[in-house]
């Protein structure tokens, strides 16, 4: 990911893992750890949470973000 991982979460629906880095950088892996999506946020990435259905991701970095990173 070319920077330290600082934070993951796993969603309960969906099969999704997501990582965040030290530069920013929020990686989502399907169930099988096969890289999906990407997405860059401005600072960086202390944590990290999924909606219960798993469609948002909160990522908390310089701000609070909503990304929608999971497709079904």
């Amino acid at each position: 990911m070319g920077s330290p991982v600082t934070t993951v979460a796993v969603a309960d629906a969906g099969g999704c893992i997501a990582a965040g880095t030290r530069a920013g950088r929020v990686l989502l892996l399907d169930g099988n750890g096969n890289r999906s999506r990407t997405a860059n946020v401005s600072g960086d990435v202390n944590d990290l949470a999924f909606t219960g259905n798993a469609r948002l991701l909160a990522v908390a970095a310089e701000r609070i973000t909503l990304c929608g990173l999971c497709r079904r």
